[in-house]
């Protein structure tokens, strides 16, 4: 969505934004929710950094006209289908993308014991 509001402050029309933001979940779509327990956010945070760093990109591409292909409205529904079909142990959590590094693995085992962390995945 920041590289539709990139486009859309620069004098991009409705289309353009649509573009950017095309372009931009293009880039992202299947990337797991995986957060490491106990890793301070990782790889989360690098993946939002990642994707706010590159909006301006995605604007610049939709500005000059590169057209992304794919329609938004037809990545929207591609998420949407994605998430449907896909086992929810595979979607976000610790059975998934990072989380199943021998790190992650050991970051969950020590955390293991703190009462915190167990209502917290408790309700996940």
């Amino acid at each position: 969505m920041a590289a539709g509001g990139v486009t859309w402050l620069a004098g991009g029309d409705g289309e353009q934004v649509e573009h950017a933001a095309s372009m931009a979940l293009q880039a992202n779509i299947g990337i797991p929710c995986d957060p490491i327990p106990g890793g301070l956010e990782f790889p989360c945070i690098t993946r939002t950094l990642r994707a706010a760093v590159t909006a301006p990109l995605y604007a610049d591409l939709a500005l000059s006209g590169i057209d992304p292909l794919i329609p938004y409205h037809e990545i929207l529904q591609a998420i949407e289908t994605n998430f449907q079909k896909t086992d929810p142990a595979a979607l976000c959590g610790s059975a998934c993308g990072c989380n199943c590094t021998p790190t992650a693995v050991r970051c969950m085992e020590k955390l293991s014991g703190d009462t915190a962390f167990q209502l917290h995945y408790r309700y996940k």
